[in-house]
């Protein structure tokens, strides 16, 4: 016999399933035509006849646009709809994607990818915010990973994809695919999100906190100094992360001579580490240690050993130092999950976790372009060995932030909003 209120809770089930579904669209997009640009990094460089420093400068200005414009799109998530920033930023996003493929010089590729920071910016904050108010808690976090499981699926489809594309048409074809895709998964969104609009209403999908949700609470203040040291422990992560990511085909190229093929395929060894490292990271931190800065603690702690070890064993095999910096992605990918995605979400009754996530999700890309750029000069300078003690150097101050504001975030997890 059904429960009484079973079919509705069914209906709210798969409506909650239908969004977190459509949303990890968007984000599968996002990083579609976002990370194929450092996918073939390696061949614009070789084929182009750039240096590294020029060819890195499109990255570069990426990285800082979008964390610039970030907080502009939390902002915006938060005080118009959110899902009109979306449409705007996918649709943005294709457009430049084309027309990228036809750009002839560094300049005019650093101009158009700039740009492309700016309508990938409008993407991650709007989400977290719809997201974070229309799903309870437990569902929230576990679809949360899905969305950063679609990433790393779009990832492996860049790295796969990327060496077949430039090897049958060239580097260029990649970008007018990726951008088509684009402009096809806006209007995936714009009618997906109207269906489900029209199956949906506050009572249907949330019931958590309802009472709370007619007014807002001020933002703690007590708790602006800790998300100030996350904020910085956020660009460290960046720079462990995106930097490692960008520059991986280039170090195995330079330092065993592989061919630029093979290189960009050794990406898909990324997101193979990832995934499972971080539903386990979720895993644990649902069922075991509630408490996202002490799980940032555990995952900057491992990235540290791993960026010992790559130091120690990174001119002898390319396997063993492509394991290692999948492993450092995939540490900085779960500190990423827990400061940008898990930590903004506690403070939804404030009315500003949009504006929030953007802040925090900023940051990182402030890590990025100060990594994607420093280390193309670090390496023609002093050499990889240096870059990767920089990287060491990042993930040590990034426990330490995270040891120093973890008590204070634990009280704060005991008395919440």
């Amino acid at each position: 016999m059904m429960r009484p209120g079973s079919a509705n809770h069914d209906y709210r089930d798969s409506n909650v399933l239908y969004l977190a579904l459509l949303c990890s669209a968007v984000y599968f997009c996002s990083y579609l035509t976002r990370i194929n640009y450092s996918a073939v990094l390696v061949e614009i460089i070789t084929s182009e006849h750039y240096t590294k420093q020029a060819a890195s400068a499109a990255l570069t200005g990426m990285f800082i646009s979008y964390g610039i414009f970030q907080p502009f799109s939390g902002f915006l998530g938060d005080h118009i709809k959110p899902e009109k920033v979306i449409m705007g930023g996918l649709l943005a996003a294709g457009l430049l994607n084309l027309l990228i493929a036809v750009c002839t010089s560094p300049v005019m590729m650093t101009v158009v990818w700039t740009a492309n920071g700016v309508a990938q910016s409008m993407l991650w904050p709007p989400i977290v915010k719809i997201m974070a108010e229309k799903m309870i808690t437990a569902d929230y976090e576990k679809y949360l990973s899905w969305i950063s499981v679609s990433a790393y699926i779009s990832q492996i489809l860049i790295y796969l994809a990327a060496p077949t594309v430039v090897h049958l048409s060239g580097w260029r074809m990649l970008f007018l695919l990726c951008g088509t895709f684009a402009i096809l998964m806006a209007l995936l969104w714009f009618f997906g999100f109207a269906r489900f609009r029209r199956g949906n209403t506050r009572e249907r999908i949330k019931n958590e906190n309802s009472k709370e949700e007619q007014s807002l609470a001020p933002f703690p203040k007590e708790m602006l100094s800790v998300i100030a040291l996350c904020f910085v422990a956020i660009v460290l992560q960046g720079m462990l992360r995106d930097g490692t990511t960008s520059w991986l085909p280039t170090f195995l190229q330079e330092s065993f001579n592989l061919r630029s093929g093979k290189s960009i395929l050794s990406g898909v060894l990324l997101p193979v580490f990832s995934i499972p490292v971080l539903l386990g990271a979720r895993t644990f931190h649902a069922r075991f240690i509630p408490n996202e800065m002490r799980c940032s603690v555990y995952g900057f702690s491992l990235i540290t050993v791993c960026c010992f070890l790559l130091f120690l064993f990174s001119g002898t095999n390319p396997l063993f130092s492509a394991i290692f910096f999948a492993l450092i992605i995939a540490f900085a990918h779960t500190v990423n999950f827990f400061l940008i995605g898990i930590l903004p979400a506690r403070f939804t009754k404030t009315g500003h976790v949009g504006t929030l996530a953007g802040v925090l999700n900023g940051a990182t890309y402030i890590g990025s372009a100060l990594s994607t750029y420093g280390v193309a000069v670090i390496a023609d300078v002093k050499g990889w060995n240096t870059a990767i003690l920089i990287w060491l150097g990042a993930a040590i101050c990034g426990l330490i932030l995270t040891l120093l504001v973890l008590r204070k975030w634990t009280w704060f997890l005991r008395h919440p909003l």
